[in-house]
């Protein structure tokens, strides 16, 4: 009971003085709160909410709007069982009410609920609902979802790049697709003179080499080829133990032309001008 009802009862001295304070006050009708109550039932659906959520919120209201309007017999002297029929129609009308606003989802046990004969009542009509229900989730939980035609693709793509940088030299030497694209590599060093087998002057240090393997791919994701390539690893070198001398800032070519236009107005002399598409260093 909220506290400023509780006030008004608290010093009746029986219950039946509570209840007759509160039937005076609030057992009389309310054509404003049953015109509210009757719009709410209309307007309550499932609306995605479980079944026992959507039963609960209708069985408030239900059982609001009865205690304002519900007419009841007072004189006990009905033989005709009048009041039971009118009770049991109530019940089917909210079992209607209860089934019309399930979601689509409920469609056929809806059918067979009506179908049956006779209709069961609105608590079995709820609990075979319910039921349902549960055994929908349990078959969406075991049932494997299909994956999009677009994940598929990226998944096929996402196993091909698994393929691309392989760390590991054992690994690529156990490959036949890696051996034979290593074994070009070697070739063409060989052919080219990219490198004269040397002894190793003492008190230095060979640098070092690895293999990098990369997979090439044609434009609708099929490999091209293995690639494979032998480089040395000069990253591992030291300052003042490998070598002394560092290489050159690089210059923006935007710079030297600007400082060459410059350098020509204030001397007044022409500037011959070779431009180099490709320049090689040797080692």
């Amino acid at each position: 009971m909220e506290k400023g009802i509780r006030v008004n009862v608290k010093y009746a001295n029986t219950s039946s003085e509570i209840r007759s304070n509160l039937k005076e006050r609030f057992g009389k009708e309310s054509a404003p709160r049953a015109y509210e109550l009757k719009k709410k039932i209309t307007a309550t659906r499932q609306e995605g909410n479980s079944v026992s959520t959507y039963y609960t919120r209708l069985k408030s209201l239900w059982d609001e709007s009865h205690s304002i309007f519900f007419p009841c017999c007072s004189c006990n002297k009905c033989t005709c069982e009048l009041g039971k029929k009118i009770t049991a129609h109530l019940e089917k009308q909210k079992l209607y009410e209860f089934l019309m606003r399930l979601d689509s989802d409920f469609n056929v046990i809806r059918t067979h609920i009506l179908a049956t004969k006779p209709v069961p009542t609105l608590r079995t009509a709820y609990h075979m609902i319910a039921e349902d229900e549960r055994q929908r989730a349990i078959s969406l939980e075991n049932q494997a979802v299909p994956e999009p035609t677009a994940f598929k693709a990226f998944q096929r793509r996402a196993s091909y790049e698994e393929l691309d940088w392989i760390d590991f030299f054992k690994q690529a030497t156990q490959d036949e697709k890696w051996q034979n694209d290593m074994q070009q590599e070697i070739k063409a060093l060989k052919k080219n003179e990219t490198w004269t087998l040397e002894d190793l002057r003492e008190g230095k240090r060979a640098i070092d080499s690895k293999w990098v393997h990369k997979t090439k791919f044609k434009s609708d994701g099929e490999v091209e080829r293995y690639k494979a390539r032998h480089i040395a690893k000069g990253c591992i070198q030291r300052e003042g133990v490998d070598y002394h001398e560092k290489f050159v800032s690089v210059a923006k070519l935007v710079t030297v032309r600007t400082l060459l236009v410059v350098a020509t107005k204030k001397v007044g002399s022409s500037i011959n001008w070779m431009s180099t598409t490709h320049s090689y260093m040797e080692i």
